[in-house]
């Protein structure tokens, strides 16, 4: 019977529930999946830097391409209401705001197996600098801009004036999800706010 439930929860996460009765269920899994939405959108995904957010987690939550389950997802967008960090390449988690990434954990593809990182204390990845890691793998096989705000050091750049604007005179920062190095979070070239993209949701 204590082999069926060591499998078991090998299997579904509960093993560390068990052996961490007091740890938050949001960090008993062994890694978290990230996923490309199918639904695009342009610059303007709500009136106000706080509905901007709440409606770009709303869409994560009602994307056809989110894996089964129960678990929340949150949108890999940053504005005045979401931030990663406020220096660049951040070490602490009191940058963080409302932050979607969990500090020291895994994370993996929408398939829930294949790796791509694993985060630092402050929730992010470094991909910036001489000698800069890489990702394990890219965020999807496929080539796709994904808006995310992010300049490659994980701070605030162009984000269509907080996802509120759609105006092809203003930017927003884009990531190559078939990149692997700071290109997947934040290329060279912004995109005009009229675009249509697609964006990355995190599970919680």
């Amino acid at each position: 019977m204590s082999g069926i439930l060591f499998l078991a929860c090998n299997n579904y996460g509960l093993r560390d529930i068990l052996d961490n009765p007091g740890a938050s269920s949001a960090h008993a899994n062994s890694s978290y999946r990230i996923f490309v939405t199918s639904q695009v959108t342009q610059g303007n995904i709500g009136s106000t830097a706080a509905t901007a957010i709440t409606s770009a987690d709303s869409i994560c939550m009602n994307n056809s391409n989110k894996p089964p389950g129960n678990s929340t997802y949150k949108a890999l967008l940053v504005n005045a209401s979401r931030r990663a960090c406020s220096t660049a390449n951040c070490t602490n988690q009191s940058e963080n705001l409302d932050w979607v990434i969990h500090p020291n954990a895994n994370y993996v593809r929408a398939d829930g197996k294949t790796p791509l990182f694993t985060s630092n204390s402050a929730g992010i990845f470094v991909l910036s600098g001489i000698g800069a890691p890489t990702f394990t793998n890219s965020v999807a096989e496929t080539v796709a801009s994904v808006w995310t705000g992010l300049g490659t050091d994980w701070r605030t750049a162009n984000a269509c004036s907080d996802w509120t604007d759609n105006q092809s005179s203003v930017t927003g920062m884009v990531g190559d999800t078939s990149q692997i190095n700071a290109d997947a979070i934040s290329t060279a070239s912004a995109s005009n706010c009229d675009s249509q993209l697609s964006f990355l949701c995190v599970e919680q």
